[in-house]
């Protein structure tokens, strides 16, 4: 019965996809977008890639980041393999157990985490905590997020070459590979909700397509077992509680507006504040950048971090990192900002912003 109403869901979500995700709150379209790149991962699951160099391995981590959420990169970080000096590199990728995070792999995977939370900002639907963010001013294109680009290239270099000092070898797992199948089913469901910005248009071809391919099961795995249960229920207390929290809350001590009071509540808790924030006296891209910023400091702020660093003695060695590059990251920005913000390169960057076309 699930089976057949996996299939009938689908359907339905493919029939009445445009009334519902209109009528949809913000939340619930954050919501919906979790799902989907979850099931997703189910349906064509992609390991990490290894590359020789710890350059390219955050780069990447950051840059794929961009379709899909730094919640889905960090499971596949987990599943990395490091050696350091010591260890066996055959033992390594042969162990079926993954990694502690500890010893000089801690700091690798800080890394990585910190790029795949600034990375994903490049495409609307990147990160969850910033998905609201860009909903909320329509930015649901492909080219909603050019302007930012630039100066998140330049933070992942920094990132990349601080890698490369670090005494340590990613390799293979051998026991994780991916298909040609599963890149082709990834690049398509992706490329779909590129196309048409639409979730639950992207979720019901998803169900049917699984059913009809018999790999349903891998999806009601997922479904079940994987599904990112700490964001869905801070985004239902958003969902039922966002209006009281603002107005409460936030807007009495006035953490809500400015270019540096809005860095705390996204660093108590980033997911739950990017769907309900809105300040009319900033332009996006500077809510943009104090929600990023606030999302770096804890391991809690994006709800990905307590994934890699489970114990309060593990935060530390994210913390020594997590709030330098933090600050280094709001200075990029505001640079930028200041630098190209109503120029012809920022115009350019930002011609594309919205679905509609021209701003």
């Amino acid at each position: 019965m699930e089976h057949m109403f996996i299939f009938i869901f689908g359907i339905c979500c493919i029939a009445f996809a445009n009334a519902t995700y209109d009528a949809c709150s913000p939340v619930g379209k954050v919501v919906v977008l979790i799902v989907y790149l979850g099931l997703l991962v189910g349906v064509a699951p992609i390991p990490m890639p290894v590359f020789k160099s710890k350059f390219m391995q955050v780069m990447f981590a950051g840059l794929f980041s961009g379709v899909l959420d730094s919640f889905i990169v960090l499971e596949q970080c987990k599943h990395l393999r490091t050696v350091e000096d010591g260890q066996d590199r055959d033992a390594v990728m042969a162990q079926t157990e993954d990694q502690p995070t500890e010893g000089v792999r801690a700091r690798l995977m800080s890394l990585m985490m910190i790029a795949a939370i600034i990375g994903g900002l490049i495409i609307w639907f990147g990160e969850v905590y910033a998905a609201g963010t860009y909903q909320n001013d329509h930015r649901t294109g492909l080219g909603s997020a050019f302007y930012i680009v630039p100066p998140v290239l330049i933070f992942l270099s920094v990132l990349g070459l601080h890698a490369n000092t670090l005494k340590i070898e990613v390799v293979p797992n051998e026991n994780r590979k991916g298909t040609k199948r599963d890149i082709a089913e990834f690049g398509f469901f992706i490329g779909l909700l590129l196309y048409c910005h639409n979730p639950i248009l992207c979720l019901g071809a998803l169900l049917a397509y699984s059913v009809t391919t018999r790999q349903d099961d891998q999806l009601l795995e997922v479904w079940k077992h994987h599904t990112e249960v700490n964001v869905m229920l801070v985004l239902l207390i958003a969902l039922l509680a966002g209006e009281w929290i603002v107005e409460y809350l936030i807007t009495p001590t006035g953490m809500g507006t400015g270019s540096i009071w809005p860095i705390i509540p996204a660093a108590i808790q980033a997911v739950l504040w990017g769907p309900i924030y809105e300040d009319p006296t900033s332009p996006f891209w500077i809510k943009i950048t104090t929600l990023s910023t606030g999302a770096l400091l804890l391991p809690t702020s994006s709800l990905v971090g307590v994934m890699l660093f489970p114990k309060l003695r593990q935060w530390g060695v994210y913390m020594k990192y997590s709030f330098g590059y933090a600050l280094l990251w709001y200075l990029i920005m505001r640079g930028w900002i200041w630098l190209t913000w109503e120029t012809p390169v920022g115009n350019a960057l930002e011609t594309w912003a919205h679905v509609s076309g021209h701003h």
